[in-house]
Formats: structure tokens, sequence, C-alpha cells
């Protein structure tokens, strides 16, 4: 639901009153052609100062939307609201703030990523938009320090607002739910899936998440007119080298071009080709290996962004006399030298020529984003199974969550999942699947999987599961026992030459695949990737209408 902002509807309205009282009044009496003219001039002249003098008096002009969607327990979701909420304030009621929420419904029940206590508060929060609109953003800035311990947060709040708790406790009963699935629908119009997501004026924001960043970005929508603006520095210039290649197929530079413009406002962006005297003179300077590569100079360390968000910072390495963001930080994969490009794509399997493309998308079983993905690829396979190599590969991390036994295989800590040691059990035996059975059999399991089980029952659950597909329970568990350990190894040590950190990390001959997370997109990019398409590329898979396809990750 919206956080209602003050507007000059009611000035407006008792204008509009107004004028027309007189008008009735005056159609009594004979009045010369002149007279009404004038009558009218006037009329519109006192409308039209009654407008302009209620902008001046609120500093309201002209209007910034900006809407974010969030997770009421979500570290980043909480931040941003802080950041906008003070940004906005400063525009006395211009900039419109909408917080809608990111959960999942099914019938009444709801879902969120940081379990029912979240669920919870979040229901707390869409009351207290219903109930106390005016005083929405001051509870937000209160329950922020402690959004952790969400209960004791909330009453403490409460409190100190004087908001009333049985009214709150009474819409939480009767129209709770009711208001989460409007909240929840508005987000899923967007396709919102992480926290936050920002729009503005319509539009994705990614731009920096501090309240001079968020303040600037609404200047910049009101040209700075606005009082507030007087006191918002504009932004620091500094100068970025874009090296590309026209011939390389992965170098599409718009997302990040996007994103610099966004979190570096003042960028002054210069595309170079690395086959240029310039480009190879970047080359040899900083010591790129990889394109396509983003060079920013010194002035970088004078920009709000750099100066307010530690985590940027660890995008970046300084060289030479700047900074460049690391390959990895966007994906970077494409190799300057052909000698070392063709010695890589050996040492990850695939083989360039043979008109055989491959698909290596990396996910871990429980991961949502990862089993839309797997949803998504798997009738990309049933056309392309006879031409085309489809390789299920698992995000494995070292040293992850509090290690062995509750997240990782070994002592050690080598093999680890994000969602727990069931999570990493699943991972072996999927891939077991895939090793004694084949491709089709594996989509059938880990669909299945998805559907029927969970990461907290996955070492129970299986068994049933993989019976019903007619499966051999012993072959899978043997296997899960003797070969679990080098299965897992080999998935880490690919993911880990190919930069694959999170779920769905998805490869199309050993490039990065960056496209749409539909059955269409991942065709299409395998159908590029063949020297001669196949009759099966001219194939359009019918897919269910969604409003935006999802693209966060584990």
């Amino acid at each position: 639901m919206p956080v209602k902002k003050k507007t000059n509807k009611n000035i407006k309205k008792n204008v509009s009153k107004k004028s027309s009282n007189v008008s009735v009044k005056n159609s009594k009496k004979s009045f010369p052609v002149s007279g009404i003219i004038g009558l009218i001039i006037l009329v519109v002249a006192v409308v039209l100062g009654l407008i302009f003098s209620s902008k001046s008096d609120t500093g309201s002009e002209p209007e910034v939307v900006f809407d974010l969607y969030a997770m009421s327990q979500c570290p980043y979701g909480v931040q941003a609201e802080t950041e906008a909420i003070k940004a906005a304030q400063r525009f006395d009621g211009a900039v419109d703030l909408n917080v809608y929420f990111i959960v999942q419904s099914v019938g009444d029940v709801f879902q969120s990523l940081h379990g029912q206590p979240e669920v919870d508060e979040n229901m707390r929060q869409v009351c207290i938009q219903e109930l106390y609109p005016d005083l929405f953003q001051e509870y937000l800035l209160c329950f922020a320090p402690g959004y952790t311990s969400a209960e004791s947060q909330y009453a403490k709040c409460i409190s100190e607002i004087s908001l009333d708790s049985d009214s709150i406790f009474s819409c939480v009963r009767d129209k709770g739910v009711e208001l989460l699935k409007a909240s929840e629908a508005k987000s899923k119009e967007v396709g919102a899936s992480a926290s936050p997501t920002m729009y503005l004026n319509n539009e994705p924001y990614s731009g920096g998440r501090s309240e001079l960043d968020f303040a600037r970005s609404f200047c910049d929508l009101m040209d700075y007119e606005h009082e507030a603006c007087v006191e918002i520095p504009k932004p620091v210039a500094v100068k970025v080298i874009l090296l590309t290649d026209d011939n390389c197929p992965t170098c599409d530079t718009s997302s990040v071009v996007a994103a610099i413009k966004q979190l570096f406002p003042g960028a002054e962006l210069k595309t170079v080709d690395v086959d240029t005297e310039e480009g190879q003179s970047l080359v040899e300077d900083y010591s790129l290996t990889y394109l396509p590569a983003y060079i920013f100079d010194s002035k970088l360390l004078e920009t709000n962004t750099w100066n307010t968000n530690e985590q940027i910072k660890g995008s970046f390495v300084e060289s030479k006399e700047g900074f460049r963001i690391r390959d990895e930080a966007v994906g970077a994969t494409w190799f300057i030298d052909e000698q070392k490009q063709a010695e890589f794509f050996e040492s990850i399997g695939v083989t360039k020529g043979d008109n055989r493309p491959q698909i290596d998308f990396f996910v871990m079983s429980y991961c949502p984003y990862g089993n839309m993905a797997e949803e998504a690829i798997e009738p990309a396979y049933q056309v392309l199974k006879e031409e085309a190599d489809f390789n299920p590969k698992y995000v494995i991390y070292s040293n992850y969550g509090s290690g062995y036994p509750d997240y990782c295989l070994d002592e050690n800590s080598v093999l680890c999942s994000m969602h727990g040691i069931q999570e990493l059990n699943q991972n072996i035996r999927e891939a077991c699947v895939a090793k004694y059975y084949g491709m089709d059999e594996w989509f059938s399991f880990a669909l299945a999987m998805n559907s029927k089980c969970n990461s907290g029952n996955a070492d129970t659950c299986w068994q049933a599961v993989a019976e019903s597909l007619s499966l051999d329970v012993g072959t899978i568990s043997t296997c899960e026992q003797e070969e679990g350990y080098d299965l897992m190894l080999a998935d880490k040590e690919l993911g880990d030459k190919l930069g694959a950190r999170g779920s769905p990390s998805v490869f199309v001959e050993g490039a990065q695949y960056n496209g749409a997370r539909t059955a269409n997109g991942y065709l299409s990019a395998l159908c590029t990737a063949f020297d001669e398409a196949p009759a099966d590329c001219n194939e359009v898979i019918s897919e269910p209408e969604q409003a935006a396809v999802p693209q966060g990750s584990c």
C-alpha cells in the first residue's frame, strides 16, 4: 500500500466549488460580453493564483513517485527504506514514497524469505499503513534499528509513536490477509523478488542507497528546481572507459552502463575498441585478461557512492592511476588473448567448432530461483536434446555458514551448500541420477523434488520420489556415499573457473548467459551458438504469460 503524502487536492476542490458558485449566482443577471470575459479572466487568475501559491508554500513541484519493494526483515531493504524516507522528507510532500512487500501466498497463508516473524511484521506494517498513513514513515524509522527482533521492536515503536495496539491487532485479524495480498500483487506486477527492488517514476532504480543518493535522484527529476535541492551537491564528474570488442558475443555493456549511470550520475563514458592502439595500450597498462572492462579515473574516490556504500568498494580493484571493476563483478569472461581463450575452453570441456553447443547451468537444489531456471530450461531440453548438451551443475561454497555438519559435507568445510546439508545431499543425489540414468531422468527427478520435498526433509523425502519414477534407490544411495564428494568437488572446481557464485548461473559454450530466464530465452541462446542451427531452432515454445520474469538469485 502507498505511503500517503500531503497534496493540494483540498485546495483545488474548494477553488472549484467557489468558481462554480460565482457562475451560478451571476447567471441570474444580464452582463455584457466584455463583463463576462472579464469575470472569466478574474476567476482563472484567482484559481491559478491559489494553485501557484499552494505550490510555493509546500514546495511540492513537480511530483516524483518512488516505489520500494522489500522484506521487512531484510537488512538491505530496511536500510533502503530508512535512507529513502529521510531523503523524501526533505521535499515536504513532493515525493510520493510507496512501500510494498515481497511475499508468496498460497491461499491465505504467506511465505517470506526470513520466516514467519517476517510475515507477521509484514502484516502489522500493512495495517499501520492502512490505519496511520501519516505515521507509517515514522514507524519504519523507529523500527529499523531493531528490525531483527521484530515483535519487541514493534511494541516499542507503537508505544513511542502512540499507535493503538488493539486497532492494529484487529486490522491484522480482519483485514491483514487482504491488505498483504494487495501489496504482494503490486510486487508481482514488477517481478520484484530481491529486497530492495526500487522504481523511480515507473523506471527501475539501481542507483546508490544513501539519503544523498536518493535525494539527488529526486532532484534530477525536478531539474534541481525544488528548494530542497539547494542543499544537494551535484554529482562528481568521473571519467569511465568501456573497453570492448565488436567480435565479442558476451560484451553487451548496456546493463552495466545503466548501473554506472545510476550509481555515478556524473560519469562521463567513452567506448574504446580493444583492437585500436588506445585499446592495446589499456590492456597493457591495466594488465587486462577479459572483456568487457570498465576503467574509472581517480575521481571515483570523491563520489558520494564510493564514500557511502562500503559494499561497492569490493567490486573494484585499484589499477595504475585509477580503478577498474573486477571481472567477476560484471561477468567479464571473453579472453583478449585467443590462445588463452582456447586453453580455457579446453579446461572447462567446451569444444568449439563441433556444432554441438552445451549449456552448463549451476543451481542449488532448493534455491527457488534455481528451481525456476530448471523449469524453464527443461522445455528447451525437450526441443534440442538430440543436438545440444545439457549439463546440470551445483553451486558449492567453502567455509559456509557454521560449516560441518550443518552446511558442509566434510570436516574441513571444503564442500558446503547455502541452504544446509540436506540441500547438499540432494545436489549429490541429483548428480548421481544424471550420471547413471541420463538427462531425461534428471529433469524428471529434479523437478519432482522441487515440488514434493524441501531443504528440511529432502533426506527422508527423496526415496518415495525416486521410486515413483522407477529410479533405483540403492544405486543412488551407493553413488551418494561413494562418489558424492568427488562429484561436488568437480562442480566446485568448474564453478570456480567460470565464476558461478549464485543460483542460477548459466553458461552457454563457456560464456555467461544473462538473458531472459525463459524457455525461449535459453533456446535462443543455444541456437545462436550453433555453427549451423538445426530446424528445431525454428520452434517457439509455448510459455505461460507473466507480468515479469524473476531475475533474483540465491
